[in-house]
């Protein structure tokens, strides 16, 4: 049983929109209670190389009862279904696939449904890996958006499903991490400007790669991340463009191996976007056009030991907060921590 409130009795001046401003006090709840029995028949055990068996399966079905509570007096209950399944095995030596899927019966998500399929290759004496994943499916959003009551705010939207398709290629060759997918949707359904459910019906596509690398030089460790990604049209959603992240830092071994130590800097970085806003009142993230977030480093410090079983780090969090300005808000009337010292020890003890 989950349950969330929101009580704002004197909100400040020009926080929230005109349009949910009222003279008397505002009090929502909703009450969810799901309840879920699962049975399954599998062979399916944890060998990541297919050893033990050269063909996993498990099959199943959920059922699923929702019951949802608003201000006492509106009542939903949704009951479904969820017959699933799952498969696989090797094709050849170092060759694997798995496929799984899932349809939903009956309920408010009645017909949304699942296909999932991956192919994965080793290859070379340090087991290289390339791979494949494709989905394809059908999801109706989130009840919320269809049916939503409370004192100040309500709808009532007949939003069907939505269609996504996504497929995603990658290799890890010689330290060397990367990544490609694609996905498109239709029916996307978001929380507009004026805080409003809405629903886009043509096709929302987004392209995303990523790319990561340690390179090792004698005691210096560099670990560098990066990503791209590109959303059409870009009006709908809202996505940096790039996102990076780099660590230095210098590692050691001393006192006869007793202690192993790491010394370094590590920065996060996103470039200008604008992120989507948050409303209290509704405990979801809306679009806006006014403010960008972004292009703004966060740089922290960091030292790690490991003595024995013991495990010790110090770290100086966003150090450079007030020094580049105080543009780090990420979320608009969110801003970022300021620099903040942090530590912490882990010791197992056992013989």
């Amino acid at each position: 049983m989950t349950g969330t409130s929101y009580e704002d009795l004197n909100p400040p001046t020009g926080f929230y929109p005109a349009y949910f401003i009222d003279t008397v006090a505002v009090f929502d709840s909703t009450r969810l209670t799901h309840f879920e029995n699962c049975f399954v028949y599998s062979n399916e055990v944890p060998d990541t190389l297919g050893k033990s068996f050269p063909l996993q399966y498990s099959f199943g079905i959920r059922l699923q009862t929702d019951r949802l509570v608003r201000d006492t007096t509106f009542k939903d209950v949704f009951r479904q279904t969820v017959p699933f399944g799952m498969l696989k095995g090797i094709i050849r030596q170092k060759t694997f696939f798995k496929a799984s899927a899932y349809i939903v019966l009956g309920g408010y998500k009645g017909g949304d449904y699942s296909l999932d399929g991956s192919f994965y290759q080793y290859f070379g004496k340090h087991n290289y890996k390339g791979y494949l994943n494709v989905s394809k499916g059908l999801m109706h959003p989130d009840y919320f958006f269809n049916s939503y009551i409370s004192d100040n705010i309500h709808w009532d939207n007949p939003f069907g499903a939505q269609n996504f398709l996504k497929g995603e290629f990658g290799i890890i060759l010689r330290g060397f991490d990367l990544n490609a997918s694609y996905t498109h949707i239709t029916n996307y359904v978001y929380l507009n400007q004026q805080v409003l459910p809405q629903h886009y019906n043509d096709l929302l596509r987004v392209i995303s790669a990523h790319a990561s690398k340690e390179f090792r030089i004698k005691h210096w460790i560099t670990t560098v991340y990066a990503a791209a990604q590109q959303v059409t049209p870009d009006s709908i959603l809202k996505l940096p463009a790039f996102i990076g992240k780099l660590t230095l830092c210098y590692d050691a071994v001393l006192f006869q191996k007793a202690l192993h130590a790491q010394i370094g800097i590590s920065g996060t970085y996103h470039s200008k976007w604008y992120q989507d806003a948050y409303m209290p009142a509704l405990a979801f993230f809306y679009r806006q056009d006014n403010y960008q977030s972004g292009n703004y480093p966060f740089l922290d410090a960091f030292i790690n030991l490991n003595i024995k079983r013991a495990r010790i780090f110090i770290k100086y969090e966003h150090f450079n907060a007030g020094l580049m300005g105080y543009n780090y808000i990420l979320v608009p009337g969110y801003p970022q921590a300021d620099a903040a010292f942090k530590f912490g020890i882990s010791w197992l003890f056992f013989d």
